[in-house]
């Protein structure tokens, strides 16, 4: 049998990572893909292939015009069709998450109520599908999770009760 090959890791840049890889080639043009990629595996601990650093030269002028404001933080740069929306939902998500288990129901009634209730420039066709859900979650980096046990089984008042004596310092009531 012939011995295991160990499969080669692919790196991905980001659009920052890319935008720098295109100023240094622009400060030094008479750098070589090889060196560029060493180069990448100083800045960023990631080493792109040649073919990789030729594609990312080839765009160099997308990278370079992009700002940082209107840069997407994902790899790929993917925008949905609803980014006022998505935002919304990612900032009440950020808000609740941490004291209250939020199911997908919960997500897309609450993005349903927001497209209604403020002018986030929907789509009167647009579909809150599961679909739609899926992607946001995955553009927006947004794990869910099971709860099990007695994490399963606490309210929103139970944990606003058990901070409050928390901050109260009434250990009898949370030993």
């Amino acid at each position: 049998m012939a011995p295991c090959q160990k499969r080669k890791s692919y790196a991905e840049l980001g659009p920052e990572q890319k935008k720098a890889l295109c100023e240094h080639r622009k400060k030094t043009p008479r750098i070589s893909q090889e060196q560029l990629a060493e180069w990448c595996q100083l800045q960023f601990g990631k080493k792109p292939g040649r073919s990789t650093i030729s594609e990312i030269l080839k765009q160099s002028d997308k990278y370079l015009q992009a700002d940082a404001t209107t840069a997407n933080t994902s790899i790929r740069g993917r925008i949905g069709k609803c980014p006022k929306l998505e935002q919304a939902i990612v900032l009440w998500l950020n808000d609740r998450s941490h004291t209250v288990s939020i199911s997908d129901e919960m997500i897309r009634t609450k993005a349903k109520q927001f497209a209604e209730n403020s002018e986030m420039q929907v789509p009167s066709d647009f579909q809150f599908s599961n679909g739609w859900l899926q992607r946001m979650k995955d553009r927006a980096n947004i794990k869910s999770f099971v709860k099990h046990g007695e994490a399963a089984t606490v309210t929103e008042a139970d944990a606003q009760q058990g901070r409050q004596a928390v901050l109260a310092g009434k250990k009898s009531d949370y030993y």
